[in-house]
């Protein structure tokens, strides 16, 4: 909500050090850390994706080899963490969805005490089903899910700067 209200003043006012005051709250409010309510892995199957499980919801393509070998490190979001904007009008331009801080492509570093495993930095390129919110799910090959990270509670993430 309050990065919404903070959009519109941006586009309605002519004051340049007003600008620079508001990006510079954007720019603070969207690097600060956000913890979030549950962690999951899940893998390429359709079983827990949809009837194209190699293809995440900005279009990249999942290559199987690099992500056995440890190369991917890919991972979807929850709904209400994600800004897209195409996504915002296809569900009428309802508030709770697709209006986060984290646009597909981010990179995000992620901070978890109880599993050590999924720490560093992950590149957001899918989102979750809409029954989720606050909540981060990690891409793995079965055969590399080790240990099994089940549900973790204690979960940290904040847009990386390049």
């Amino acid at each position: 909500m309050e990065f919404d209200i903070i959009i519109i003043i941006i586009e309605q006012t002519k004051n340049k050090i007003m600008l620079a005051t508001i990006t510079m709250c954007v720019s603070l409010f969207i690097q600060s850390p956000i913890e979030l309510d549950r962690a999951t892995t899940y893998n390429a199957e359709v079983s827990q994706c949809d009837s194209d499980p190699l293809t995440t919801a900005d279009g990249s393509r999942i290559d199987i080899d690099k992500l056995a070998n440890g190369q991917l490190r890919w991972c979807a979001l929850s709904r209400d963490l994600i800004w897209d904007e195409e996504r915002q009008k296809l569900h009428n331009y309802d508030t709770s969805v697709f209006r986060g801080f984290f646009r597909f492509g981010d990179t995000i570093v992620v901070e978890s005490i109880s599993s050590p495993q999924i720490n560093g930095k992950w590149c957001v390129r899918d989102c979750m089903n809409k029954r989720y919110k606050r909540s981060i799910d990690f891409l793995f090959d079965p055969r590399n899910n080790n240990p099994k990270l089940g549900v973790c509670p204690d979960v940290i993430i904040i847009k990386h700067k390049h």
